[in-house]
């Protein structure tokens, strides 16, 4: 056989025939270790053949008790140093998890599923523990507020806080939802958004303490319409699922949509009319608390924007973009 220097290690180190090995060299005895590591002796001695053809040197003398050969002690000693090492590396891996800071990141309900299973991954790199739970933001801000949530990433809302500071991630345009083939077959035509007022379909949109229901009515009383629901609903599942089961007609965003996919093969989306209506979505935090974390989370944010949800949504709605920004705004 090869002389130890030329050992043909093909596989790491420490896979199990390594550590089958190092038993049987501290034991002496095949059967002692096939009860430690509760396998039969023929799996023990089966495994220290294998290992002895993978390195190219014979490891022990078959004798009682076993004898070691002198590369055996050699492979010993340098696997035992290697173990030492990693262990000393792995304990210095513990105590920095442990010392990472913690996160808790409050988002909308519309952007946890789409978004909040990439930001997870891209988190647990830099924090020990994270939470991510989800809302509408008349839910996330008195989270913030409460000191429930480190950051929020939601939609602009007002509120009497002047200590919330915010940067703006993204715009998305808002769209229209009709049950599947209601356009066609009734010829409907949405030209202005005072159309939707002489709709003969019911309005299904969001209650009005929901913090879509008032983006939603805000920027509709800046066009000059009073648009009250005929239905009102607090989450998005539920009014997709009603618009799909043709009780009525909704606005919803891309994420919306992105969000409740299952039902976009029964529902006809449209654009809305000009000018568009884009809902702005900002991360929000208590200013002077986590101003660098807010900086450097809201760069990550954004280029997982880019990178996962703007590319699946497009892919689901084609022409559908979202408008990507940065900038700091102070309430």
């Amino acid at each position: 056989m090869a002389g130890l220097n030329s050992l043909n290690v093909s596989r790491p180190p420490l896979n199990q025939r390594a550590s089958v090995f190092m038993l049987c060299y501290d034991l002496k005895n095949f059967s002692r270790v096939a009860e430690v590591l509760h396998i039969s002796q023929p799996a023990v001695s089966k495994s220290i053949k294998a290992f002895e053809e993978q390195v190219g040197v014979k490891l022990f003398t078959r004798t009682k008790p076993l004898q070691p050969t002198p590369e055996a002690a050699l492979l010993y000693n340098k696997l035992r140093d290697i173990t030492s090492d990693l262990n000393e590396f792995f304990e210095e891996l513990r105590i920095r998890r442990e010392n990472l800071p913690s996160l808790r990141l409050g988002m909308l309900e519309s952007l946890s599923v789409t978004l909040g299973v990439s930001l997870a991954r891209e988190l647990r790199k830099d924090h020990g523990d994270i939470a991510i739970t989800s809302g509408s933001a008349n839910v996330l801000i008195p989270r913030l507020q409460n000191r429930t949530a480190d950051l929020i990433l939601t939609n602009n809302l007002y509120t009497n806080t002047k200590a919330i500071s915010r940067k703006r991630i993204f715009e998305e345009p808002t769209l229209l939802i009709f049950p599947k083939g209601y356009l066609s077959k009734h010829r409907v035509r949405i030209q202005d958004w005072k159309d939707l007022k002489h709709l003969p379909l019911p309005y299904i949109g969001y209650w009005n303490e929901c913090g879509a229901g008032q983006v939603n009515e805000m920027f509709l009383r800046s066009r000059g319409i009073s648009l009250i629901p005929d239905i009102a609903v607090d989450c998005n599942m539920l009014l997709t699922t009603m618009v799909a089961d043709g009780l009525g007609w909704g606005m919803a965003r891309p994420t919306v949509i992105m969000e409740n996919q299952n039902f976009s093969d029964s529902l006809d989306i449209i654009a809305s009319p000009e000018p568009i209506f884009f809902r702005a979505v900002y991360l929000m935090w208590i200013s002077k608390e986590f101003d660098a974390e807010a900086s450097r989370l809201a760069k990550l944010i954004k280029n997982q924007v880019a990178a996962v949800l703007a590319p699946k949504i497009n892919e689901v709605l084609p022409g559908v973009t979202l408008n990507i920004n940065v900038e700091h705004q102070g309430l």
